[in-house]
């Protein structure tokens, strides 16, 4: 496989799996917990884990304080991913997709001042042009209808982007001294524990989960997000340059706001979302350069 279908796959991947998160996120708006749990637990872990003895298996070949940000990191992802299941509860796929391109602003920032990385004048452009594109979306929201708390969801998906940015930028601190196969098990390993221990009682949905063949979309997103995140892996070893991909993959901004119009039926604010979505994908452009 070129790096080209590599990338190609893991757009086409990433954008159904956010078309499909959001339209069952719609139907079970207070399973956030126990749907991110299964859903690590049935198929990202055991494929990580797969993936992980074809590529060497897992190394313990790191200092003990290392520990620490992994346990960081799948707190931090745990709780992301708990809030990003939240915000698509009530906020359409495509404003979500716009809100959480916030990440990378976070990310570049973060890197910045925890990790001694270059912040250059070109990002903090980027910065700005994606921060007032997230900005703009979530003010559509507080305008479109005050009483659906809109607004409120729409922050919870700025909240999970913030957390997302940070979870990252502890991550690439990581792979700093870990290998990816090891970080595969460990990290995704560590972030099913803490989803499964976020969801506590809720497991106790699984066997209705299984019932009303729920089970079956679970299953799919997972496979769908890891599948594509291995993509991603490949095109970036492929290619070896990670700034090319990174702005390829910003695409699935626009994707994600195309795909919601046609298929959920994201219709209002068309214009103004594909505005926001296109400058959104200028920015992280801007910032990964």
């Amino acid at each position: 496989m070129t790096w080209q279908l590599a990338i190609l796959a893991h757009q086409i991947l990433e954008t159904v799996f956010a078309l499909i998160y959001r339209n069952y996120a719609k139907k079970h708006t207070h399973d956030h917990y126990v749907t991110n749990a299964v859903m690590y637990l049935a198929t990202v872990v055991p494929f990580g884990i797969i993936w992980s003895i074809t590529q060497g298996g897992v190394s313990l070949d790191f200092s003990n304080s290392i520990w620490w940000f992994f346990g960081l990191a799948g707190l931090l992802f745990a709780l992301g991913n708990i809030t990003a299941f939240k915000a698509n509860t009530r906020v359409e796929a495509s404003q979500f997709a716009i809100i959480t391109s916030f990440r990378t602003v976070v990310v570049v920032i973060a890197s910045w001042l925890l990790l001694s990385e270059r912040l250059t004048p070109t990002q903090m452009t980027g910065a700005i042009i994606v921060f007032a594109a997230s900005l703009f979306v979530i003010s559509l929201n507080r305008r479109a209808d005050a009483k659906s708390k809109l607004g409120f969801y729409s922050i919870i998906a700025a909240v999970s982007a913030i957390l997302m940015g940070l979870a990252v930028t502890n991550e690439k601190y990581i792979l700093n001294s870990v290998d990816i196969a090891t970080y595969v098990v460990i990290g995704w390993g560590l972030q099913a524990s803490f989803m499964t221990v976020l969801a506590n009682r809720q497991l106790a949905r699984v066997p209705q989960l299984v019932k009303d063949g729920s089970i079956k979309t679970i299953l799919l997103l997972g496979g769908l997000r890891t599948v594509a995140g291995f993509c991603f892996i490949n095109a970036l070893q492929l290619s070896n340059n990670a700034s090319l991909i990174a702005s390829i993959a910003a695409l699935q901004i626009i994707l994600v706001t195309i795909g919601g119009y046609i298929f959920l039926n994201e219709k209002k604010y068309g214009v103004q979302k594909f505005v926001a979505a296109s400058a959104a994908f200028v920015g992280v452009i801007l910032l990964v350069r």
